[in-house]
Protein backbone atom coordinates (compact mmCIF):
# COMPACT_ATOMS: atom_id res chain seq x y z
CA UNK A 1 0.00 0.00 0.00
CA UNK A 2 1.31 3.43 -0.95
CA UNK A 3 0.37 6.67 0.85
CA UNK A 4 -0.84 9.93 -0.65
CA UNK A 5 -1.52 12.85 1.69
CA UNK A 6 -3.55 15.81 0.48
CA UNK A 7 -3.50 19.13 2.32
CA UNK A 8 -6.61 20.95 1.20
CA UNK A 9 -9.11 23.69 1.90
CA UNK A 10 -12.79 23.10 1.12
CA UNK A 11 -13.22 26.64 -0.23
CA UNK A 12 -10.11 26.59 -2.44
CA UNK A 13 -11.20 26.49 -6.11
CA UNK A 14 -8.01 24.64 -7.10
CA UNK A 15 -8.80 21.99 -4.46
CA UNK A 16 -12.31 21.71 -5.85
CA UNK A 17 -10.94 21.05 -9.34
CA UNK A 18 -8.22 18.72 -8.05
CA UNK A 19 -10.81 16.73 -6.09
CA UNK A 20 -11.89 15.01 -9.31
CA UNK A 21 -8.28 13.99 -10.03
CA UNK A 22 -7.73 12.54 -6.55
CA UNK A 23 -11.06 10.74 -6.67
CA UNK A 24 -10.14 9.13 -10.02
CA UNK A 25 -6.82 7.88 -8.58
CA UNK A 26 -8.62 6.42 -5.56
CA UNK A 27 -11.02 4.61 -7.88
CA UNK A 28 -8.26 3.40 -10.21
CA UNK A 29 -5.97 2.13 -7.44
CA UNK A 30 -8.27 1.27 -4.50
CA UNK A 31 -6.03 -1.41 -3.00
CA UNK A 32 -2.66 0.10 -3.90
CA UNK A 33 -2.99 3.75 -2.82
CA UNK A 34 -4.31 5.12 0.48
CA UNK A 35 -5.32 8.78 0.39
CA UNK A 36 -5.36 10.79 3.61
CA UNK A 37 -7.09 14.17 3.67
CA UNK A 38 -5.51 16.80 5.92
CA UNK A 39 -7.39 19.99 6.73
CA UNK A 40 -5.43 23.11 5.82
CA UNK A 41 -8.01 25.93 5.74
CA UNK A 42 -6.47 29.09 4.34
CA UNK A 43 -7.14 32.31 6.28
CA UNK A 44 -8.30 34.23 3.20
CA UNK A 45 -11.18 31.80 2.66
CA UNK A 46 -14.12 32.86 4.81
CA UNK A 47 -15.87 29.48 4.80
CA UNK A 48 -12.84 27.16 4.83
CA UNK A 49 -12.62 26.69 8.59
CA UNK A 50 -16.38 26.28 9.11
CA UNK A 51 -16.50 23.80 6.22
CA UNK A 52 -13.69 21.79 7.83
CA UNK A 53 -15.74 21.66 11.02
CA UNK A 54 -18.82 20.60 9.07
CA UNK A 55 -16.84 17.74 7.50
CA UNK A 56 -15.61 16.62 10.92
CA UNK A 57 -19.13 16.74 12.36
CA UNK A 58 -20.34 14.60 9.46
CA UNK A 59 -17.38 12.30 10.11
CA UNK A 60 -18.50 11.83 13.70
CA UNK A 61 -21.53 10.07 12.18
CA UNK A 62 -19.54 8.08 9.63
CA UNK A 63 -20.18 10.46 6.73
CA UNK A 64 -16.85 12.29 6.34
CA UNK A 65 -16.16 11.09 2.81
CA UNK A 66 -19.69 11.85 1.61
CA UNK A 67 -19.50 15.34 3.13
CA UNK A 68 -15.98 15.84 1.76
CA UNK A 69 -17.25 15.08 -1.74
CA UNK A 70 -20.36 17.21 -1.32
CA UNK A 71 -18.43 20.25 -0.07
CA UNK A 72 -16.03 20.15 -3.01
CA UNK A 73 -18.88 19.68 -5.47
CA UNK A 74 -20.90 22.59 -4.05
CA UNK A 75 -18.31 25.21 -3.08
CA UNK A 76 -20.22 27.95 -4.86
CA UNK A 77 -23.09 27.53 -2.39
CA UNK A 78 -21.07 28.29 0.75
CA UNK A 79 -22.85 31.01 2.70
CA UNK A 80 -25.98 30.76 0.54
CA UNK A 81 -27.61 27.81 2.28
CA UNK A 82 -27.29 26.33 5.75
CA UNK A 83 -24.72 23.65 6.54
CA UNK A 84 -27.60 21.38 7.53
CA UNK A 85 -28.59 21.22 3.84
CA UNK A 86 -25.14 19.85 3.03
CA UNK A 87 -25.55 17.33 5.85
CA UNK A 88 -28.84 16.13 4.40
CA UNK A 89 -27.29 15.87 0.93
CA UNK A 90 -24.35 13.90 2.36
CA UNK A 91 -26.65 11.48 4.18
CA UNK A 92 -25.74 12.50 7.73
CA UNK A 93 -28.22 10.42 9.76
CA UNK A 94 -28.88 12.64 12.79
CA UNK A 95 -29.45 16.30 11.98
CA UNK A 96 -29.87 17.30 15.62
CA UNK A 97 -26.52 15.82 16.65
CA UNK A 98 -24.94 17.41 13.56
CA UNK A 99 -26.46 20.80 14.41
CA UNK A 100 -25.13 20.61 17.97
CA UNK A 101 -21.69 19.60 16.71
CA UNK A 102 -21.29 22.48 14.25
CA UNK A 103 -21.95 24.95 17.07
CA UNK A 104 -18.67 23.79 18.68
CA UNK A 105 -16.19 23.43 15.83
CA UNK A 106 -13.67 26.07 16.91
CA UNK A 107 -11.23 23.51 18.34
CA UNK A 108 -11.62 20.24 16.47
CA UNK A 109 -8.37 18.28 16.86
CA UNK A 110 -8.16 17.00 13.26
CA UNK A 111 -8.44 20.56 11.96
CA UNK A 112 -5.93 22.15 14.35
CA UNK A 113 -3.52 19.20 13.98
CA UNK A 114 -3.78 19.44 10.18
CA UNK A 115 -2.95 23.13 10.25
CA UNK A 116 0.03 22.48 12.54
CA UNK A 117 1.34 19.64 10.38
CA UNK A 118 0.99 21.74 7.23
CA UNK A 119 2.96 24.57 8.83
CA UNK A 120 5.65 22.13 10.02
CA UNK A 121 5.98 20.77 6.46
CA UNK A 122 6.04 24.30 5.03
CA UNK A 123 2.84 23.87 3.06
CA UNK A 124 2.46 27.14 1.17
CA UNK A 125 -0.90 26.61 -0.51
CA UNK A 126 -3.59 24.16 -1.36
CA UNK A 127 -3.83 21.58 -2.67
CA UNK A 128 -0.44 20.23 -1.62
CA UNK A 129 0.36 16.54 -1.99
CA UNK A 130 2.85 14.36 -0.21
CA UNK A 131 3.27 11.06 -2.01
CA UNK A 132 5.21 8.40 -0.09
CA UNK A 133 7.11 11.17 1.68
CA UNK A 134 7.73 13.29 -1.43
CA UNK A 135 6.18 16.76 -1.32
CA UNK A 136 4.84 17.67 -4.75
CA UNK A 137 5.47 21.31 -5.58
CA UNK A 138 2.26 21.94 -7.50
CA UNK A 139 -0.97 20.05 -8.08
CA UNK A 140 -0.30 17.55 -10.88
CA UNK A 141 -2.62 16.97 -13.82
CA UNK A 142 -4.55 13.70 -13.91
CA UNK A 143 -1.97 12.23 -16.28
CA UNK A 144 0.96 13.40 -14.15
CA UNK A 145 -0.60 12.01 -10.97
CA UNK A 146 -1.26 8.69 -12.66
CA UNK A 147 2.39 8.56 -13.78
CA UNK A 148 3.52 9.39 -10.22
CA UNK A 149 1.42 6.58 -8.77
CA UNK A 150 2.76 4.14 -11.36
CA UNK A 151 6.33 5.21 -10.50
CA UNK A 152 5.74 4.69 -6.77
CA UNK A 153 4.16 1.29 -7.40
CA UNK A 154 7.29 0.40 -9.39
CA UNK A 155 9.50 1.43 -6.44
CA UNK A 156 10.73 4.69 -7.99
CA UNK A 157 10.58 8.35 -6.99
CA UNK A 158 7.28 9.93 -8.07
CA UNK A 159 9.05 12.81 -9.85
CA UNK A 160 12.48 14.24 -10.24
CA UNK A 161 13.27 17.41 -8.28
CA UNK A 162 10.63 17.15 -5.56
CA UNK A 163 11.39 17.57 -1.87
CA UNK A 164 11.37 14.55 0.42
CA UNK A 165 9.42 15.63 3.52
Amino acid sequence: MRQMIEFADFECPFCGSFHKTIKAVRERYPAQVAVTFIHFPLPMHRFALPAAGVAECAGAQGRFEAMHDRLFEAQDGFGLKPWSDYATEAGVPDGIVFGDCIKHTESLPRVTEGEALGKALDVQGTPTLVINGWKVGRPPSAEELDAMVKAILAGKSPVEGNQKS
